[in-house]
């Protein structure tokens, strides 16, 4: 849909446009404003908004809510929308698509990517909102809410199996289910407290997958420190995927060492633990309360490996995720995992991948 600079619709879809202040907040946000702008109105019809050559772009509607037809009546008559627009509206209500307000910024830098051909920076970002929460004393009569349990047990098993798969069926299953509003009117602090919520979870389940407390817990907290400190939703979205492969990985590892000696575990735990310190034999044997010729002498009777090689080979698969997933040089990352110098930590990384870190990053991995 978009209209021109007079509020002409050029290609108009629906009425849902009318049905709050939506015109008007696009308008006078780019009297001012270059960026998108996402707004919602008092009942939870959200749109997208990009004003380019003189024409507004517009994503929309979607729901930024999920609501059956008995709560969505009780917001628009306390919204004071006309019994016929709330008919209007019901009659459209299962067809509109649930885009929780968290999570629409992707489409707020698509529209605009497809627009003027450049990245959006995340505080260019605008957000209106105003749509209103469902009474409580009405939330918690509602039945539906057993879709959203069902979908939540099933992507907690797959993460204690360590099903990856299986896990994002499930995660595509509840973006069809009910979210709560944990705080209304501020999408970042919703975002950070449903990460935190996250987090809390997929711990716990990692430690029901075979990871020691100890190092889940340790995540856990950098976790949550990382989340408090993101200021766009956008970057908690992100962090959120890193969560996921973190555990994730940490599970698999958990897995391929099931069955093996108490020292072997501590061994990986501590490596895990201290990834971006200089990990030696001493330090490890000494809190494992082991010599350092026995604990080495078992881990590579059990594993196959030498304990220096795998000490190796987990810096190096984290370098793997972060020259992928940030904009981190590869001194920075030689200094973060602690090698003697940026030209050893490419010969080591070489040696485990066949690739240089810089063509690792370009795309080019195997």
């Amino acid at each position: 849909m978009c209209f021109g600079p007079t509020v002409r619709m050029m290609f108009f879809l629906c009425g849902l446009l009318q049905t709050g202040d939506a015109i008007p907040v696009i308008r006078q946000h780019f009297l001012s404003e270059k960026g998108p702008v996402l707004c919602a109105n008092r009942i939870g019809i959200g749109w997208i908004a990009q004003l380019y050559e003189n024409v507004y772009y517009l994503l929309g509607p979607f729901l930024t809510m999920d609501v059956n037809e008995q709560h969505f009546q009780i917001i628009c008559r306390n919204a004071g929308i006309s019994p016929q627009m709330t008919a209007a509206v019901l009659s459209r209500l299962g067809s509109i698509p649930v885009l929780h307000i968290h999570g629409a910024h992707r489409y707020c830098a698509m529209l605009y990517y497809c627009l003027l051909g450049t990245a959006l920076a995340e505080d260019e970002i605008t957000i209106h909102y105003d749509a209103q929460d469902i009474p409580a004393e009405e939330s918690w009569t509602e039945r539906d809410w057993h879709g959203s349990w069902n979908m939540e047990k099933k992507m907690m098993a797959a993460i204690r199996a360590g099903d990856y798969n299986a896990y994002r069926k499930a995660v595509r299953g509840m973006g069809a289910t009910r979210i709560g509003n944990l705080v209304y009117g501020d999408p970042l602090r919703q975002a950070k407290n449903l990460c935190i919520v996250y987090i809390t979870i997929i711990s716990r389940c990692a430690i029901e997958a075979g990871v020691s407390p100890e190092g889940s817990y340790r995540l856990s907290d950098h976790f949550i420190r990382r989340a408090e400190a993101c200021r766009f939703v956008t970057e908690v979205n992100r962090l959120q995927d890193e969560i996921t492969d973190a555990y994730f990985s940490r599970i698999r590892l958990a897995k391929s060492f099931s069955g093996m000696s108490r020292a072997v575990h501590y061994v990986s735990d501590y490596v895990e633990n201290h990834i971006g310190e200089k990990i030696s034999l001493e330090n490890i044997a000494r809190g494992a309360g082991y010599s350092g010729y026995y604990l080495s002498r078992k881990f590579r009777q059990e594993t196959g490996k030498s304990l220096t090689g795998y000490i190796q080979e987990r810096k190096i698969e984290y370098a793997k995720r972060k020259l992928i997933e940030s904009p981190a040089s590869i001194a920075d990352l030689s200094e973060e995992l602690s090698f003697s110098s940026p030209s050893y930590f490419s010969a080591v990384f070489r040696r485990f991948t066949g690739q240089s870190p810089a063509e690792y990053k370009a795309g080019g991995k195997k």
